[in-house]
């Protein structure tokens, strides 16, 4: 059996994590920035290109037979 735990970040996590990210845009400037800004864009290109249907071909469908399903258990605490 599996168990998913769902859970809620503190106000004061995500405040120290704003702090963070703007800390690393003062850090990395203008400049650096536009860079990494850059270089998630061609990162982006690559990775939605079409797959080649050579290396699709290279995979069976298997039958909906063969799909087993794993129970789960869904938890939630101080959700309001």
């Amino acid at each position: 059996m599996s168990v998913a735990i769902s859970v809620v970040a503190s106000l004061k996590l995500m405040c120290r994590q704003g702090a963070r990210i703007e800390a690393r845009k003062q850090q990395l400037g203008e400049a650096g920035l536009k860079e990494l800004a850059e270089k998630l864009e061609l990162a982006k290109a690559e990775n939605n290109k079409p797959i080649p249907k050579e290396v699709i071909d290279q995979f069976t469908i298997p039958g909906v037979e063969s799909i087993h399903f794993i129970p789960t258990v869904v938890c939630t605490s101080g959700l309001g």
